[in-house]
């Protein structure tokens, strides 16, 4: 049994120690460079070389040649910066209403804040000389309290029973 399993593991590993095989290197008709493990055509066979060995390029060499692909990215890097810095910024139809919206709410806020400072100026005055605040500028900061996106409002409702007695 031991033999059988034996012969059936050297059948499957010699073919491939054996397939080796050597490496061809060659121009086709179409100017395009072909690396394959298989002969030629016959139309560029005397043309063909046949690959013996391999080198590896040296430590050396493979960082020169890192240094260059990093310095390469990094000058590309720099210049699409430049250019983003350069470029004017375009604004779209969209930003210019997001833009006139948020002048417009800071216009109602600074508005509510004069509002503000002038109505309670005019509380405390009329606490001290005892008259009473202006109805027109008192309606108006309410207005603008309501107006105002930073105000958080909301509404009570209170309902009462009649108890019978």
């Amino acid at each position: 049994m031991k033999n059988i399993v034996y012969i059936i593991i050297i059948l499957f590993i010699l073919p491939s120690l054996t397939s080796a095989g050597e490496i061809y290197t060659y121009t086709d008709k179409d100017g395009n460079t072909v690396i394959s493990n298989e002969p030629p055509p016959e139309e560029v066979k005397s043309k063909a070389k046949k690959i013996e060995s391999y080198e590896r390029d040296s430590p050396a060499a493979i960082a020169a040649f890192q240094m260059k692909q990093r310095a390469a990215e990094a000058r590309g890097f720099r210049e699409w910066q430049n250019s983003q810095n350069n470029s004017t910024p375009t604004k779209s139809a969209q930003t210019s209403t997001y833009d006139k919206s948020q002048n417009k709410r800071q216009e109602i806020m600074d508005k509510t804040d004069r509002l503000k400072k002038e109505y309670w100026d005019e509380v405390e005055r009329c606490r001290q000389s005892k008259c009473q605040v202006n109805k027109n500028l008192r309606d108006e900061y309410f207005k603008a309290i309501k107006e105002d996106p930073r105000t958080i409002t909301t509404t009570t409702t209170t309902t009462f029973k009649r108890s019978r007695r």
